[in-house]
């Protein structure tokens, strides 16, 4: 019971996709600025994979170094 197995997987049909976007908030650069005009250093802890963190930091103004 509620153990599935490749029997299960036979017959499937793909009804479609789904995507969202969660774009920063429009402050966000400008925060990040401020904080940096003060001398505090931003970083950033995420479970998103490399290609969105990137893209994230580019669209907030903030320069990807020493990504793990």
């Amino acid at each position: 019971v509620g153990a599935f197995g490749k029997k299960d997987e036979c017959d499937m049909v793909l009804l479609g996709y789904l995507a969202f976007l969660d774009p920063p908030k429009e402050s966000t650069a400008d925060a990040i600025l401020a904080l940096k005009k003060y001398g505090v250093t931003t970083k950033i802890l995420t479970g998103d994979n490399e290609k969105v963190t990137r893209c994230i930091c580019k669209q907030v103004g903030m320069e990807v170094r020493n990504m793990l």
